[in-house]
């Protein structure tokens, strides 16, 4: 499944995301974002704004074997945060 690579299509980049969103992130509880807050992951919404982008993130990086050079890029192409690679691997 690493379709998130340097020569991967936008088409099969957001084939990937919908598939996450259809088959993981629609099971997830609705109190995402006050779990996000309570656990921690999310303290200051200054980069990420959402629990959903956080985990939409997670899962990418954690179903393929992508950089967090790429993972960061992917991240702020998808519009979820323009952060570095060294902030990625802090959040992670």
């Amino acid at each position: 499944m690493n379709k998130l690579n340097d020569t991967a299509s936008e088409q099969e980049k957001q084939v990937v995301l919908m598939n996450i969103k259809q088959k993981i992130i629609a099971k997830l509880p609705t109190t995402l974002e006050e779990s996000a807050k309570a656990t921690g992951a999310i303290i200051r919404k200054r980069k990420i704004k959402r629990a959903l982008d956080l985990i939409t993130i997670l899962f990418i990086y954690a179903l393929t074997d992508i950089s967090q050079r790429v993972l960061a890029a992917f991240a702020m192409n998808l519009g979820i945060a323009d952060i570095s690679d060294q902030a990625w691997q802090k959040k992670l």
